[in-house]
């Protein structure tokens, strides 16, 4: 194991999630619940110790559409809502296979006006002024 967390969070999938998970049964059974009802332990505290990967894991939900940052605050450690964060967001680039983008709008080049025969005269002059200056 690279750490303390990640062999902490292998005991509590493996070893203790075994004993929750029959506890879980035990009491469905005790309590006679349907086959559609059945109780639940809220484990997400244990797995509080490997905070980077689930901020990582939760961002990327967030960025991916899956859920709204109001969810994933509320699952890290119940934090309050924030404005907007009801909405579920995704990057702007992110379209439909197959989408075919709209056919942009002609570009419209300047068209200069043409020279008239007073302004071909002057601007040669000046050319000419030009070579014989340099």
């Amino acid at each position: 194991y690279n750490n303390v967390e990640q062999l902490y969070s292998q005991w509590l999938s493996g070893g203790l999630g075994f004993i929750v998970e029959h506890l879980e049964q035990n009491f469905n059974h005790f309590f006679g619940l349907p086959k559609n009802q059945g109780t639940e332990f809220d484990t997400n505290s244990l797995l509080r110790s490997d905070f980077q990967a689930k901020v990582e894991g939760y961002t990327k939900l967030v960025q991916g559409g899956v859920m709204t940052p109001d969810e994933a605050r509320n699952r890290m450690d119940s934090l309050k809502p924030v404005p907007h964060g009801d909405k579920v967001y995704m990057q702007q680039q992110m379209v439909e296979l197959g989408y075919e983008p709209p056919e942009p709008e002609p570009v419209q080049v300047p068209v200069e006006p043409e020279m008239d025969e007073d302004e071909k005269v002057m601007l040669e002059t000046m050319a000419i002024q030009k070579e014989l200056a340099a």
